[in-house]
This record gives structure tokens, C-alpha cells and sequence, in this order.
């Protein structure tokens, strides 16, 4: 009878030692895939705001088997979710998440649909495999499943959000340098198609998203009949209070014909006025916020420290 124990024991711990090394073997060719994409994507943005033409060697296959695979499963999900009557407000919500969050893919829609598939199932098996062992999970089983399938089909959403927030907090970070280059080349004798490839030039290897997005403004005011619907893609896509600002008084100047320079300057001049004035805020509340630290870890210390020798003496 002990060796049976011992047996399953190890059976067991086997097992979830097996399920732990999936997912993180999953984990990194995941993030590492992220890294080769994101790193051959940058390339090409560099060589597009160059403006070398991008174009496609005949020896290469247009799509890998992987990539074929993950797609035809895609569209299959897809045209499941299609027969759904929620199908549409589902896929309006994650195309605009997709387009916040910077990912234009054109199968990026299927993909995310059917992470969700994915997750959801997925999840639930990898619960079971991990808690199997366990004498509560045959109790709590179908609970433990709804909680996995209703994660796993979340994830999507954590990825795009957290995403969505990196891609802003570096869009904010670096927009004021990017606009300053701006102003200078405009103020300079340039156009502000030529200020705006200039700008995406100088921030492609410190902000990758925000070159990514001033490259397919200048792209789009070249294939767009009215320019002012390429400057409102901008503002739609970042959905930042700086960039709508920018993108107005850009297309006001256009409208009725004011200097451009003049417009960009006061823009950029309201801009760092704003960020002096979101660093006077923050270093403003900084005393509010040291006030419960200094409670409970400053002040005790310090009264030990003065009332000690007093029973010392």
C-alpha cells in the first residue's frame, strides 16, 4: 500500500512537472517569436520611411506552414463566430482594441478570436492535469472548469490592454521630442510630410510605435484624397489629448491657410507647459503619499531611538 502511495506520489508530481515545463517552454517561444516580429517589423518601417520600396522575395513562400495552419484555424473559428448573433458588436469592440493597441494585422481579428478558443479551452485542461492529484478537485471540478474557460477566454483582452497601455505610456513619453523635430525641420523650409519622416527617422529606435504611426500618417497623406481624414486616422489611432490637439491645429492651419510653423510652434509650446504642469502635480501629491510610510515606518523607529535611554539609564 505505501508503494502505491509512493507511486502515485510520483506519478503525480511527474505530471505537474510536465505541465509547468509546457507552459514555460510556451511562455518563452511565445515572447521570443514577439521579439523576432517586432525586431524584423522595425526593419522594414525604417526601410519604408527611407523610402526604399519593401517588396518580396519569389524564392520565399508568401506564408509559412505554421502560419498557413494558424489561419486556416482562424478562419475556421471565425466563420463559427459569425453564426453568432453577438458576432458583430464582438468584432466592432476588438477591431477597435486591435487598432488602439497598434497591431494592423489584416488576419489579426481571427487570430484574436481564436486565442479566445483557445484560452478557454486550454486552460481548463491544463487545470486538470495540474490539479488531478488533488482530493478537492473532484469535489469542485465544474467550478474550477468555468473559472479556467472564463480566464482563458480573457486573455486576449489582458494581452491587447497591457499592450494598449505600454504602447501609450511610450507614445506620451516621446511625442514632445518628436513634435519639437517637427517644428524645427516645418520652421526650417520643409514640408510637413518631409518634418514627419524626419521625425519617424530620429524616434524608430526609441519609440518604435510612435515612428510606426507619424509613417503611416505620411503614407496615407498620399494615398487619402482629403488630407485631413489621414491627420483624424492619427488621432483615432493614438486616441491621445496631445495628438488631437496637434492633429487640430494642423488641420485649421491647412483650412484657412495660417503659417503652419506658427501653429506648430504654440502647440508644442502648450505641450511642454502641459508636462511642467503634470510634474508640478505629481510632485505636489508626493507629500500626501509619503504620510502613511512615515507613519508606520519612520516615526516608530524614531521614537525607540529617543525613548531608550531613558530605560537604559
Amino acid at each position: 500500500m505505501p508503494s502505491v502511495l509512493a507511486n502515485q506520489t510520483l506519478f503525480s508530481s511527474l505530471l505537474i512537472l510536465t505541465a509547468a515545463t509546457i507552459v514555460i517552454v510556451g511562455l518563452y517561444l511565445f515572447f521570443e517569436f514577439n521579439k523576432v516580429v517586432r525586431a524584423r517589423q522595425l526593419g522594414a518601417l525604417q526601410d519604408l520611411m527611407r523610402g526604399k520600396v519593401l517588396t518580396r522575395s519569389p524564392e520565399k513562400p508568401r506564408t509559412s506552414q505554421v502560419e498557413s495552419l494558424a489561419l486556416g484555424l482562424s478562419n475556421v473559428i471565425t466563420l463559427g463566430f459569425q453564426k453568432l448573433n453577438i458576432y458583430k458588436s464582438m468584432s466592432d469592440s476588438m477591431r477597435e482594441r486591435l487598432k488602439r493597441a497598434g497591431v494592423l494585422n489584416r488576419n489579426a481579428m481571427a487570430y484574436a478570436l481564436t486565442g479566445k478558443v483557445l484560452g478557454a479551452l486550454m486552460l481548463p485542461l491544463l487545470a486538470n492535469i495540474i490539479l488531478s492529484p488533488y482530493g478537492f478537485y473532484e469535489s469542485y471540478y465544474h467550478i474550477v472548469w468555468i473559472i479556467c474557460a472564463a480566464l482563458g477566454f480573457f486573455i486576449p483582452e489582458v494581452y491587447l490592454y497591457n499592450k494598449k497601455t505600454n504602447r501609450l505610456k511610450e507614445i506620451n513619453k516621446f511625442w514632445g521630442d518628436a513634435l519639437d523635430i517637427i517644428v524645427i525641420s516645418v520652421s526650417s523650409g520643409q514640408t510637413f510630410e518631409n518634418a514627419t519622416r524626419s521625425a519617424a527617422i530620429e524616434m524608430s529606435n526609441i519609440a518604435p510605435e510612435l515612428a510606426k504611426e507619424l509613417t503611416i500618417t505620411v503614407t496615407e497623406l498620399s494615398l487619402l484624397e482629403r488630407r485631413e481624414d489621414a491627420y483624424r486616422r492619427l488621432a483615432d489611432r493614438v486616441n491621445n489629448p496631445l495628438v488631437r490637439g496637434f492633429v487640430f491645429d494642423v488641420i485649421q492651419s491647412e483650412l484657412l491657410g495660417t503659417p503652419l510653423g506658427k501653429a506648430l510652434q504654440a502647440n508644442a509650446y502648450e505641450n511642454r507647459k502641459q508636462k511642467e504642469q503634470e510634474v508640478e502635480k505629481k510632485a505636489a501629491a508626493l507629500g500626501p503619499k509619503l504620510t502613511v510610510p512615515l507613519i508606520v515606518f519612520f516615526f516608530p523607529i524614531l521614537f525607540v531611538t529617543i525613548i531608550t535611554p531613558v530605560f537604559l539609564q
